[in-house]
């Protein structure tokens, strides 16, 4: 069962080395903060981290006589790999830690109603009447998987499973060229992972309005 345990996780994979000439640092220490996963480059200076939950993470890296280089938010998306070049510069060891803002590609919430209407922006899908069709199939030629299993409804086409927005870390759709271990899907793929928890407390507050009243009036007994 071990993998259906690592099903829906991503993987992190990169590079350590001298800013100046190039040359791998070898048994650098990588780490991702705020939970217990890390490693050490090999001897070409790569590193690979395993089994990491979809999610945005911070990286730390450290090599003795180098200045720590830390790198915020860094996506990683299950099924995937993000890639992380580090490099870093030979400093005296007082030296302040160095701090980089990874790179990543935004989808701004608030344009969308919920998943179903970003999936619809992509190219060659198109929706009609809550279905998705995609590159011009039928809603049956859809897969559609939460956590690495399939919950598509095989009497509509539809995925079985509806989550709310605020329960999902990520969301993915694959067009075609799709991994053999999704079956049952012609023209594409809806991958859907969960939250999970974290060391931190966090606490998100929506309010949503009629727009009948303005702000602080009484209308219909409530505000």
């Amino acid at each position: 069962m071990a993998g259906a345990a690592w099903a829906g996780n991503g993987k992190i994979t990169g590079t350590v080395t001298d800013q100046a000439d190039g040359t791998p640092l070898v048994r650098a220490s990588i780490a991702l903060e705020g939970t217990k996963l890390g490693t050490v480059s090999d001897e070409d200076g790569r590193f690979f981290i395993l089994n990491v939950p979809p999610g945005t993470y911070t990286l730390r890296a450290t090599y003795i006589g180098y200045a720590a280089l830390i790198i915020q938010e860094i996506r990683v998306s299950g099924d995937l790999t993000t890639d992380v070049k580090v490099t870093s510069t030979a400093v005296a060891m007082t030296a302040d830690e160095v701090v980089i803002r990874a790179e990543r590609p935004i989808i701004d919430k608030t344009a969308t109603n919920d998943a179903q209407n970003v999936l619809a922006l992509q190219a060659g899908v198109v929706e009609d009447e809550g279905t998705l069709h995609i590159r011009g199939s039928r809603a049956d030629e859809v897969g559609y998987y939460v956590e690495g299993a399939s919950v598509r409804n095989v009497v509509t086409g539809n995925t079985a499973v509806t989550l709310i927005d605020e329960a999902l870390e990520e969301i993915q759709l694959q067009a075609g060229g799709f991994n053999a271990e999704y079956g049952g899907a012609n023209a594409g793929i809806v991958l859907q992972e969960m939250r999970t928890g974290t060391t931190d407390l966090h606490i998100t507050v929506m309010s949503e309005t009629h727009n009948f009243a303005s702000g602080g009036e009484k209308f219909l007994d409530t505000y």
